[in-house]
């Protein structure tokens, strides 16, 4: 399990998803339900613009993984 101070690490650039995927391998990665519900409200309050558009983007991402 992971928090989303990682993910954030990773939108920011101050880590790679490579970085992430070095140390889980091929080992599956979870989210809380509540850092899910963190990163949708905090993307909801963000105002128009990128960086709304890159958590949208994320959120979309994370929609897409294995369950």
């Amino acid at each position: 399990m992971i928090d989303t101070s990682l993910l954030i690490a990773v939108e920011r650039g101050a880590l790679a998803a490579a970085d992430i995927h070095a140390i889980t391998d091929e080992e599956p990665v979870f989210l809380s339900p509540v850092n899910l519900a963190e990163i949708r409200l905090g993307s909801q309050k963000l105002r128009e613009g990128s960086q709304k558009q890159r958590a949208a983007a994320m959120l979309q991402r994370l929609r897409r993984k294995r369950r």
